[in-house]
């Protein structure tokens, strides 16, 4: 097989099943857009239902100030609206506006109602951006280590990679790439500035003219549209920036010296890609948007590494370790290569790689200082996941966020939340025959003890455990209720560990 011919062809697929992550997460993202519109239009059409008898409502209408029991139902919404705020963790300068808004004693029904809009979209782009950098990360992750293991299947060889150190990753996420100077991050919230002002103006607008209650309704739903677009061209534009960096950074942790431009065409494809498809570079002129894809807003194409000789499958290649040591790689899955090669930390059992099957998912959000609540969430995480086949872990982060993560049989990897996994509670299960029950694996330890968990909790068929910085005790209270099994090696080697390290540690049956 000719080399350039294998390559583009491997890394073309490559590259569609990194976008698709992104297309996936699409699907969510036009149901969140959908919900909130929905409350939209459902808000307008009862404000407008108080205030017009048919048409429209006057300007000097919608100016006049809430009544009493009007501003006494505007600030049971707005404490609500406080509540999910803190529970989503929403833009703190916004939370101060609605404080502001509650303590006021006089406010116009036009604020309310433009509080209420901009509501749905603080909420809306607060979840879409912690859904986007949990997608980035997956992206970015997988695309790294699927390049290496192209690259080691094609040669024969392989050989052991470190994992990819978390502050690799924020680096690479929060570094602006684009023309203006902005990340993704940046980028969301001046999406959603844009869409509250959109909203605010509108309204105003069709108020003066006297716009018909349904035409209002509708010209707001189309804004929140505009929005979702805006929403999806970012999310796809970001997936294909950051696949692209995983390769980049790949290549040149490999070795490799120069890159070929792989583009998808067909009828979509512009001119400028067509064009580029199939020009070589140095890997020392990689550049984003000039010699390097996305060269523009859902830009498709990507990179593949070039040879100038004869690169046929299965022939190997002086492909080494850092010892100068290599392995041969016979026909295996990404998966079985990733769990041999790639040394990682994570929850799980024995010295391989554990691979989450998902991107994290955002669940809900609660209230971190209740402990009454985290206990009664964790039991409730804990009843979904005990009896099932493969590994799954729900983390609490400091700021009450909740997060699930999938894994397989033998473990599940919550290390893509990077940095904010610190000070969080955890659950996960440990499947039965997996080789993981009965106490916690070295891998729940190191993960505790290096991400500075508050809480690690574990399930299995039989026993709860659970390891905690917020008591230093790890004698059972009672014999009846915490089990202490006889010739119990993991768990009297957990028993000492907690011990050493002066952290909480129990372990009793499960119900």
């Amino acid at each position: 097989m000719k080399n350039s011919a294998y390559w583009r062809k491997r890394f073309a697929k490559l590259e569609e099943s990194l976008l698709n992550k992104g297309e996936a997460y699409m699907v969510d993202l036009d149901r969140e857009f959908k919900k909130a519109t929905a409350s939209i239009e459902k808000d307008l059409a009862i404000w407008y239902q108080r205030m017009a008898d048919n048409n429209g409502i006057s300007l000097q209408e919608a100016k006049r100030l809430l009544d009493a029991k009007e501003l006494e139902e505007f600030k049971w919404t707005v404490e609500e609206y406080i509540r999910a705020g803190r529970e989503n963790a929403i833009d703190q300068r916004w939370l101060k506006e609605l404080e502001n808004a509650s303590a006021r004693i006089h406010i116009s029904r036009l604020e309310a109602v433009k509080l209420q809009l901009q509501q749905q979209a603080e909420a809306l782009y607060g979840n879409h951006l912690d859904d986007t950098d949990a997608l980035l990360r997956n992206i970015y992750t997988e695309g790294y280590y699927r390049t290496a293991f192209e690259i080691q299947r094609a040669a024969g060889v392989g050989w052991t990679m470190a994992a990819i150190d978390v502050n690799r990753i924020d680096k690479v996420l929060s570094k602006p790439w684009a023309a203006d100077g902005s990340n993704f991050s940046a980028r969301i919230w001046k999406d959603r500035t844009k869409l509250v002002d959109e909203l605010h103006t509108q309204l105003t607008q069709m108020i003066i003219r006297g716009e018909a209650p349904d035409r209002a309704i509708k010209a707001i739903a189309k804004r929140f549209g505009v929005g979702k677009m805006r929403a999806g061209t970012l999310v796809m534009t970001e997936s294909a920036f950051f696949a692209s960096a995983s390769q980049r950074d790949c290549f040149n942790d490999l070795g490799v010296e120069r890159y070929e431009l792989v583009e998808t065409l067909d009828s979509q494809t512009c001119g400028v890609c067509g064009d580029l498809d199939g020009k070589v570079f140095k890997m020392s002129d990689f550049k984003v948007g000039v010699t390097a894809p996305p060269f523009h807003p859902r830009c498709r194409g990507t990179t593949c590494p070039y040879f100038n000789d004869e690169f046929t499958e299965g022939e190997v290649r002086a492909a080494r370790g850092k010892d100068g040591k290599t392995t041969m790689v016979p026909n295996m899955t990404y998966k079985e290569w990733r769990k041999q090669y790639v040394s990682e930390g994570g929850l799980g059992a024995g010295g391989g790689a554990i691979t989450s099957i998902a991107p994290p998912k955002f669940v809900e959000r609660i209230d971190r200082d209740n402990t009454a609540l985290v206990e009664s969430k964790l039991r409730e995480y804990e009843a979904l996941i005990r009896d099932s086949n493969e590994e799954h872990a729900y983390v609490i982060l400091k700021n009450g966020k909740v997060y699930h993560f999938v894994g397989d049989k033998n473990g599940v990897n919550p290390l893509a939340l990077g940095e904010v996994l610190n000070g969080s509670i955890m659950t996960h299960n440990h499947p039965a025959g997996s080789n993981n029950e009965y106490s916690f694996s070295n891998q729940d330890i190191g993960l505790f003890r290096d991400c500075k968990l508050a809480k690690l909790r574990g399930i299995d068929e039989k026993y709860i455990y659970e390891l905690s910085r917020e008591s230093k005790s790890v004698e059972p209270s009672a014999r009846s209720v915490f089990e202490i099994a006889e010739g119990d090696g993991r768990h009297e080697k957990v028993k000492q560990i907690a011990k050493d390290i002066k952290v909480g540690y129990w372990r009793k049956k499960r119900d």
